[in-house]
């Protein structure tokens, strides 16, 4: 018989770096989530409180025992319009009418850093901050003037989407995306790159760049497939993207060629797993930690 198992959950690895007013984006220090965690431990709560869109966010650093690791909680405030109803032991079934001293029911997302990279891991309940959601969190926390400055969450490029490119026998349509001022002169950018930096110095590099090549419902000659997908591995991992995506020519399990299509920037997944034994048992921190520790060691033998 095979093991009870919990939820399942999907587990993200994004990572965060500085996004100026002009759209120029500013690595991180490569201890940065050790003295993020440092510097939100020490904030007053009223510091780590946010209200967005109308919800209201409350984060803070825990260190959990089993397994030993520090992280950032990340709570969400459901209306009370929103609370779900309960079934008693009977079968009556009721609003839900929270305790005294309890006013709120928390949607949580947890981000546990990856030791060694800027990566951090993300697992968060169906209702949980949105990514958008964490970035204004960590830009209040912060102390950034959001008009000037701002965290964004980076998705980790999964290698078998590039391995998926670089197997596929062509491309059929692509739909690639820029800010203003990230693409520069650089003869690797291959030929879809560089029609793009030439396009966006028109706007003297101020303006952003969205460029579909597409053969429609036409069936392309192998020869221009195949020519488009060489052009786009060439710029792929090479330039921050707020769009990236393709259709691939590819073959089935039974040599027959089939149409993939392929998200490099919204397809953030890098795994999941199972949280505790049963589907009805409470997320409990330890577990959700124990899921991303063993999502982590996964991610980073992935890495090599």
């Amino acid at each position: 018989m095979a093991p009870a198992q919990g939820a399942k959950r999907r587990v993200y690895f994004v990572e965060p770096v500085i996004e100026h007013q002009d759209n120029s984006l500013e690595e991180v220090s490569e201890d940065f989530w050790k003295h993020f965690l440092k510097h939100v431990s020490d904030l007053p709560q009223v510091r780590r409180r946010i209200e967005l869109h109308g919800r209201k966010y409350i984060g803070e650093m825990r260190t959990e025992i089993q397994p030993a690791e520090d992280y950032l909680y990340l709570g969400k405030a459901r209306r009370g319009a929103d609370w779900p109803d309960i079934s008693d032991s009977s079968g009556i079934v009721s609003p839900l009418a929270l305790g005294a001293g309890v006013d709120a029911l928390i949607e949580p997302a947890y981000l546990l850093p990856v030791s060694g990279t800027n990566y951090v891991a993300v697992l968060r309940t169906s209702g949980g901050p949105s990514f958008s959601a964490i970035e204004s969190w960590m830009s209040s926390a912060a102390g950034f003037d959001t008009s000037s400055e701002r965290f964004t969450l980076r998705p980790y490029v999964r290698t078998d989407q590039l391995e998926r490119l670089n197997s596929a026998s062509g491309a059929t349509r692509v739909h690639l995306k820029v800010d203003p001022g990230v693409l520069q002169v650089d003869e690797s950018l291959g030929a879809i790159g560089n029609a793009m930096k030439q396009v966006q110095d028109l706007g003297a590099g101020g303006v952003s760049v969205d460029m579909v090549l597409s053969f429609g419902r036409a069936t392309p000659t192998h020869a221009y497939a195949e020519a488009v997908a060489r052009e786009v591995q060439k710029i792929i991992g090479k330039v921050p993207f707020k769009s990236a995506e393709a259709t691939l020519l590819t073959e089935d399990e039974n040599g027959k060629e089939v149409r993939e299509k392929v998200d490099f920037v919204r397809d953030r997944v890098t795994g999941s797993e199972y949280v505790g034994t049963s589907e009805d048992e409470p997320a409990t921190p330890p577990l959700v930690l124990k899921a991303l520790t063993d999502a982590i060691w996964k991610f980073k033998r992935s890495l090599g």
